[in-house]
């Protein structure tokens, strides 16, 4: 295996880690990230409570909108963020 590709291994690796964590729901410094959403609802997910603010739902459509673009990207394909 390339270095190029063992480090798109790592970088792989890493993301999951920082989105899924370990089996207690941990990644290195903080709980991760799929974890504490599961029991978050779409009513408190909506719920804007700094009216300037972005939402628990907007926050995460923004997570998953910049995973799959590195994902894209490490694949050579092109693909555009709207």
């Amino acid at each position: 295996m390339s270095t190029a590709n063992t480090q798109v291994q790592r970088v792989i690796a890493e993301m999951k880690f920082a989105f899924e964590g370990d089996e207690t729901g941990e990644n290195r410094f903080q709980p991760a990230i799929w974890p504490l959403l599961a029991n978050v609802d779409v009513k408190r997910a909506m719920h804007r409570p700094i009216p300037e603010g972005h939402n628990i739902w907007e926050l995460v459509l923004h997570l998953i909108t910049w995973k799959r673009y590195i994902t894209v990207r490490f694949q050579d394909e092109q693909m555009t963020v709207t």
